[in-house]
């Protein structure tokens, strides 16, 4: 049985530390019941004992900020037969793994059942946008039966070996971007306000592309602000 070391979360540093002081193991984590403050985070905030703060991973998440996170959607994916489902897949890993071990070493890749979420350490939206053209232009252009829908995001989200040893990612941009994903139709890359915003402020001359739709509710009628991104090789106009 593979160890697991025990972590804390710390919500004023929106971080992980490795617990040092009530060490449980994961069965007695499961039946005790945990409240009060034991004392301070390493930077010295006051540190509340909460069951849903408390993690058991192999070593402790890194936490990615000012990064991009990509989520690709195969529309009507749950309509195609099984044969089909795995080829789309499988199209989707192999374009990735090349784009990926050419240029953009440092991703993270993350499947979805139905497509995929990458994270982009410590990079802007400008390499985000470079990574879905490649995708794009380099291979899924050719293959007329997948129809794709992109949702990028911009902020942090962390990373970790799951029990393979392989890493992960998680956070609340990567549930965000899944979301943005979700709100677009037939081949549409769709940015968030805090990745357009990023795009912006960067003079990338990509950002002309933008253009904004205002705001779309979630299934749990969260709003997000979207912007439809379009050049002359990727994209659709949104309608």
């Amino acid at each position: 049985m593979t160890e697991l070391k025990q972590y804390y979360y710390c919500r004023d540093c929106d971080d992980f530390y490795e617990e040092r002081g009530i060490v449980l193991p994961f069965k007695s984590y499961l039946s005790t019941q945990s409240s009060g403050n034991i004392g301070n985070c390493p930077k010295g905030h006051p540190r509340p004992i909460n069951k849903e703060d408390i993690i058991y991973l192999l070593e402790k998440p890194t936490k990615n900020t000012n990064s991009s996170i990509i989520c690709l959607d195969i529309k009507d994916f749950s309509e195609k037969n099984q044969i089909s489902q795995f080829n789309n897949i499988s199209v989707l890993h192999s374009a990735c793994n090349g784009i990926i071990s050419e240029e953009f070493k440092d991703a993270l890749y993350k499947g979805t059942g139905d497509g995929f979420i990458i994270g982009l350490p410590s990079q802007d939206i400008s390499k985000a946008l470079s990574f879905c053209e490649k995708l794009i232009d380099k291979y899924l252009r050719y293959v007329d039966f997948i129809t794709y829908r992109i949702g990028i995001e911009y902020g942090l989200f962390f990373s970790y070996l799951d029990l393979s040893g392989r890493k992960d990612l998680f956070g609340q941009s990567v549930i965000d971007v899944t979301r943005i994903a979700d709100f677009g139709n037939d081949n549409h890359i769709l940015l968030s306000e805090k990745a357009a915003g990023n795009l912006i402020a960067s003079g990338d001359v990509r950002k002309e592309n933008l253009m904004g739709l205002g705001y779309c509710l979630d299934k749990h009628r969260k709003r997000y602000k979207v912007y439809n991104y379009r050049s002359e090789s990727v994209g659709a106009e949104f309608t």
